[in-house]
């Protein structure tokens, strides 16, 4: 592509975006999420990168509100999605929406292909739409951070509100969840815009996973308006369930013991149908009687079977709701409320935990056990 010229003042229309300050361009996946933010709190660049993403992000939901539509939930992992395809714009000198493997700061060639890189393969989120763009932004001289970052969200917003298909992207009544990124390099600016869902289950209880795209045509700007509608098993709404839970308790230490307690409970659970802290011998799955007794079991203690004091405690969830109206995230939020919030428990006064998670899909019905161990 030919070079962008640094002192031209326009705007090209498509997926992309730069800062005015230079950025690093690397690439990251969710495991760096945290030093990233940690970043936007003290690096200048980091800062401006982060505040204009956010600052768009309350522009568009201001938007849909406006157009009486649902707002969309931030979303971290679109962030990081979008951020590195920004990077691979801004490196590559190139306004895409497909990047082309060997080139550099590839992560996937489809909005979906970077998803599963920064997720490390686990497939939590579905996309819907995808926009980008690149401009230059002259107007950041003697301002601050934050003005700085209200100037390039705000001129994200109005070049694409003006553009039919981006504008479409913005006002898409599928969307759920959202992330944007905006990279610079002197006075350019690239930006990309993510819509999706958390993956929905339709056909939650059969035993399979695939994926059917549809495609409704690319414009002559290149946007991209694409559906996907996301099967998958009990296994792999656990294995999201589960991840959201444990960021959530990122600044506790997982226990080995107290996760196979934990582990040995819900299989009871789930087995008889039961919700429940004693077991009863005889029935199916039984690993010990109470939670005492299953935590002195899970830690190799002799007499475990004598178990009657333990420092810790354990709690149980369950909830349930249609397999059309389930929403991952939002299941996560509510099994932490009533395991934590529910039992006015104070997570920063402790340093380990025991957790395990149990899905049953049947008739439609989405049902999740819990079991905190803390």
């Amino acid at each position: 592509m030919k070079t962008i010229p640094k002192f031209v003042s326009l705007i090209i229309l498509m997926f992309s975006s730069k800062f005015l300050i230079a950025q690093k361009f690397e690439i990251y996946k969710q495991t760096d999420l945290n030093r990233l933010l940690a970043a936007a709190k003290t690096d200048s660049a980091s800062i401006i990168e982060r505040l204009a993403a956010l600052k768009f992000h309350q522009l568009l939901n201001k938007y849909r509100k406006e157009n009486k539509l649902d707002t969309v939930a931030w979303n971290d992992i679109f962030w990081l999605t979008c951020r590195n395809h920004s990077v691979y714009m801004i490196v590559n000198d190139e306004l895409t929406h497909t990047q082309q493997k060997g080139k550099e700061k590839f992560t996937g060639k489809e909005p979906g292909n970077r998803l599963l890189f920064v997720e490390d393969g686990n497939a939590s989120f579905s996309w819907r739409g995808e926009n980008a763009l690149y401009f230059f932004n002259t107007s950041y001289i003697g301002k601050n951070a934050e003005e700085i970052a209200e100037d390039i969200a705000e001129k994200a917003f109005d070049t694409w509100k003006k553009s039919p298909g981006h504008n479409a992207n913005m006002l898409g009544s599928g969307h759920k969840i959202h992330g944007a990124a905006f990279v610079t390099d002197g006075l350019i600016v690239y930006g990309t815009s993510l819509f999706g869902i958390t993956v929905t289950p339709y056909y939650a209880s059969q035993a399979i996973a695939y994926e059917k795209e549809v495609k409704t045509g690319t414009n002559e700007n290149n946007q991209i308006h694409e559906e996907r509608i996301t099967v998958t098993s009990s296994s792999s709404i656990r294995k999201m369930l589960d991840k959201f839970i444990k960021n959530k308790l990122a600044n506790l230490n997982p226990d080995k013991a107290l996760t196979t307690s934990a582990m040995k409970h819900i299989e009871y659970l789930y087995a008889n149908k039961e919700f429940t802290h004693e077991q009863t011998r005889g029935r199916r799955n039984f690993y010990a009687k109470t939670p005492q007794q299953r935590i002195a079991k899970a830690q190799g203690k002799l007499f475990w079977f004598l178990a009657k004091n333990s420092y810790y405690h354990e709690y149980i969830a369950v909830y349930e709701t249609n397999v059309k109206d389930f929403q991952a995230e939002y299941a996560a939020e509510k099994i932490l409320a009533e395991l934590v919030e529910k039992n006015q428990l104070n997570l920063s006064g402790f340093s380990t935990y025991g957790f395990a998670i149990k899905v049953r899909t049947k008739d439609e019905k989405v049902k999740i056990w819990a079991v905190l161990i803390i």
